[in-house]
């Protein structure tokens, strides 16, 4: 397993980082330990960043998909379909509410 991205939360207290196996881990940073393990998906993770307004994360990667997570309860709220080409990048806006993803050929919201 390789680490591909790594994450910090806003306030600074947690990482979460995304590896080749398709798989994130969440870390508390007082403890340096992991607080859970999720396998997020398919093909390995190429991106990963938290929601700066909630306690949520968004994840991309080579199954062409996005997946979106609420931290509090380790809970999937949304999934993508299969963009044509593997998730290069994901940024969300400044306020929290709009999720942007790049692909080879796309750029959605």
């Amino acid at each position: 397993m390789q680490v591909n991205c790594i994450a910090g939360s806003p306030d600074g207290k947690l990482i979460v980082s995304g590896s080749s196996d398709g798989a994130v881990k969440l870390w508390d940073m007082s403890t340096s330990k992991v607080i859970h393990n999720f396998l997020l998906h398919d093909a390995s993770i190429s991106c990963i960043k938290f929601n700066p307004m909630d306690m949520a994360m968004a994840s991309g990667g080579a199954d062409k998909t996005v997946k979106y997570w609420d931290l509090e309860h380790f809970q999937l709220i949304s999934s993508t379909r299969p963009d044509t080409t593997p998730i290069q990048e994901i940024v969300f806006s400044a306020d929290g509410r709009a999720l942007f993803s790049a692909a080879h050929e796309s750029l959605k919201v």
